[in-house]
């Protein structure tokens, strides 16, 4: 096995999948997932990027790239910002425009505002049952995005977001799902969060370069 792009410094690799020839018509079912993990036991981060998302959000991916590389062009303090509840029209827009999945349902839409510009987002709904709760609590929250515009690093935005919501709320917990196509979950452990397990692989389906 090889690893398209390899940074021994920083122990990162990254892969660029092809729709087609990596789809389960060429590839085993579990092919990325053995190779994530195999990179995972050598401490190395693995990251795909699908040829879809490259030929659709090419800004989003390069934005995500550069903060994994330490050079995001805007750093932002969020010391310097101030927490305001967002429209649903405001935060499905940001979304859209800086988040790789696009926008989602959430109750709950916070922001960090530096004047009038608005810097990260996070957005909580209730938690769902297709996650193994089939009845889940009134004070059971699920956290189902957190993003920062394109090429910005909001350093200390995430945790002034959560302490924010807990603080507003008063959640019982809070439940978050990493994607391991380009997280290794790091973030949450930051905010506080405890790791409970790996969720088995999704798939998706790809007709004339759109993702279904």
């Amino acid at each position: 096995l090889e690893i398209d792009v390899y940074l021994p410094e920083l122990k990162l690799g990254i892969e660029l999948n092809g729709d087609r020839f990596h789809s389960d018509l060429y590839k085993p079912k579990n092919y990325h997932l053995s190779k994530t993990k195999e990179c995972n036991e050598k401490g190395i981060q693995l990251i795909h990027i699908w040829l879809t998302d490259w030929y659709k959000k090419s800004e989003i991916v390069k934005s995500i790239l550069m903060n994994r590389l330490g050079c995001t062009p805007d750093k932002v303090y969020a010391r310097k910002t101030t927490v305001r509840e967002l429209s649903n029209t405001e935060y499905q827009t940001f979304l859209n425009k800086n988040h790789l999945a696009g926008s989602s349902v959430a109750k709950v839409r916070l922001g960090l505002f530096l004047s009038d510009k608005l810097v990260p987002v996070m957005g909580f709904s209730s938690k769902r049952s297709v996650i193994g709760v089939a009845n889940a609590g009134s004070g059971e929250w699920e956290l189902m995005r957190l993003c920062s515009l394109l090429g910005t690093s909001v350093i200390g935005g995430a945790n002034k977001l959560l302490s924010h919501f807990i603080k507003t709320y008063n959640p019982s917990t809070i439940t978050s799902f990493a994607d391991r196509d380009w997280s290794d979950g790091g973030v949450y452990e930051q905010l506080g969060f405890q790791f409970v397990r790996f969720t088995p692989p999704g798939y998706f389906y790809v007709k004339s370069k759109i993702r279904y």
